[in-house]
Parts: structure tokens; sequence; C-alpha cells
């Protein structure tokens, strides 16, 4: 996760992080007895201002951790919306002929497809 705005670069927009959902999880503990955990989902978009030839494009990121029954983190796993790599790697799948399959430039903005199940599954015409 990322500090809203922080080191915006070119104009970039970081919005706060979004807590998607917060539910049980049970499971069974080393010595047989069950454990109850929260498991967190929390999201965070980025709105990276395309070069002059593109529009601007939603990058995603997040984390989802599992909290102990005192409230302890136990567990996280994250992709930034800071990564380079990761960024790299999303405009030039929306660049391609398949990602622009999944990704609508609407209001002059690159968003994912709203229904990206359907699509995957050849249920919406190309």
């Amino acid at each position: 996760m990322e500090e809203p705005n922080r080191n915006a670069e070119r104009g970039d927009v970081i919005d706060p992080p979004c807590i998607q959902s917060i539910r049980p999880s049970r499971r069974v503990g080393p010595d047989g007895q069950v454990i109850f955990d929260l498991v967190a989902e929390v999201t965070q978009r980025r709105t990276v201002r395309g070069e002059a030839s593109s529009a601007p494009m939603s990058f995603y990121g997040g984390a989802t951790l599992i909290l102990g029954p005192s409230g302890d983190i136990r567990y996280v796993i994250s992709k930034s919306t800071g990564s380079r790599r990761r960024l790299a790697r999303q405009q030039e799948f929306v660049a391609s002929a398949t990602g622009r399959r999944f990704w609508t430039a609407e209001e002059g903005e690159a968003t994912p497809q709203p229904s990206l199940f359907r699509l995957l599954h050849g249920r919406m015409s190309a």
C-alpha cells in the first residue's frame, strides 16, 4: 500500500486504500483445536497518467491479510501500486490486441471491462 498521492509520478493519482471485505476463517491448529482467524482484503487504485499518445490507466494493487484471534497480523500477501515492473507489464498487456479485449478506454481513461468473467468465458462479442 502506498500513501495517497505520496510521490505521485507524472501527475498520477493514488487513491486511499479501500477495505473490500473482512470475513471469518476457521482452521484446525497444530494441537487439533479450532482456531478462528479473520481474512481482510484491501485494494488501492493508482490512476497512471498516460504518455501523450495514450489514455490514463487504472492500476490496482492491494493486500490480503490474515489476522489471528487476538488481532495480530499473521500473514500478508500484497501487490504494490508502486511496482514499476508490474505497471510496465500491465501497460504492455493493455496495449496488445488481447489486452484491448479486456480493457476499454471510457471517458479518456483505460479501465477493465465491467464483465470480465463473461468475456473470459466467451459470452461477449469481441
